[in-house]
């Protein structure tokens, strides 16, 4: 029953989850890519900034003439070529390293900025049967003590599928709640 944790006990299980499929991903990624001769070879884009940090690597910290944007990566780029002597694999290995630390400042930012509401209604708003997520939405209602539209929330996950468990044990945790709040 995991809708009716506290956001506390959830938060950590949701990064750990995020953060492993990220890496999962990207080392699935990784592995395709190895014998391919791209992995060795970029093109395109990440071949002209491979070619601009090797320069700035081996010919010194300057910005390239006539170039329109920021030289931030190819600086970096330079760094892990000769402070750290990358190859290929190093490089495309702190590259997908920087990715799931991205998606950790994504979700970090995400909950901080909007919170769980964001979520919440974005999946109501794309399925507004999704007896799951009107039952979350109770949830959030009720940690606000807003019992009212818990209340209907819960009511409309019923509705959704009157065999959910966790919306029944929530909306009658929600009538005790309210119960206990009116005793003096």
């Amino acid at each position: 029953m995991i809708e009716s944790r506290n956001k506390t006990e959830v938060t950590p299980i949701l990064l750990a989850a995020i953060l492993v499929v990220a890496a999962v991903i990207r080392g699935i990624y990784m592995i395709e890519l190895a014998p391919t001769p791209f992995f060795r070879q970029p093109i395109l884009d990440a071949q002209y900034y491979l070619n601009w940090g090797t320069k700035l690597a081996w010919g010194g910290f300057r910005v390239l003439p006539g170039f329109q944007g920021n030289p931030l990566y190819p600086y970096f780029l330079a760094f892990l070529i000769r402070i750290v002597n990358a190859g290929p694999l190093l490089i495309r290995i702190v590259q997908h390293g920087l990715g799931v630390v991205t998606c950790l400042l994504i979700f970090r930012s995400g909950r901080l900025l909007f919170g769980r509401w964001t979520g919440i209604l974005a999946v109501l708003n794309s399925d507004p049967d999704n007896f799951r997520a009107w039952n979350n939405l109770g949830m959030a209602y009720k940690e606000e003590k807003e019992f009212n539209p818990a209340e209907k929330a819960f009511q409309k996950a019923l509705r959704r599928n009157p065999d959910y468990a966790p919306s029944h044990t929530n909306l009658e945790n929600l009538y005790v709640q309210q119960e206990n709040m009116k005793r003096p």
